[in-house]
């Protein structure tokens, strides 16, 4: 199984995926960094487990955006689709959706934690 490193809010981490998952795998890495950059990762205020759980909230939200939108009839166009471009939207969604669940219950432990701490 190949490996793959990942730079999450400046730490890096390194993943084994699935033969050929490795670049859907560094998109999301990606995605998840850019939505932790959202989340003010960089700021003195902010810990490590505030920044997971603002990140996976931000993601969560946007999943629920795209649910909304595609539950009402009306996703957002996407350019120049085509059905393989359809299909990998579907898939990336559905493992964007899992990320998000999985990042929300860590958060959530995290979060359990350092209350209790």
């Amino acid at each position: 199984m190949p490996d793959v490193s990942i730079t999450i809010a400046d730490r890096h981490f390194k993943l084994t995926c699935g033969e050929g998952e490795e670049q859907q795998l560094k998109n999301l890495g990606r995605l998840v960094d850019e939505t932790a950059r959202q989340a003010g990762y960089s700021s003195q205020a902010l810990t490590e487990n505030r920044m997971l759980l603002f990140t996976s909230l931000l993601l969560a939200d946007q999943l629920d955006e795209m649910r909304k939108a595609s539950a009402s009839g009306n996703p957002a166009p996407a350019p120049n689709p085509s059905p393989s471009h359809d299909a990998a939207n579907d898939a990336a969604a559905q493992t964007v959706e899992k990320l998000a669940e999985r990042m929300e219950k860590l958060a959530s432990s995290l979060e359990e934690a350092t209350d209790g701490a």
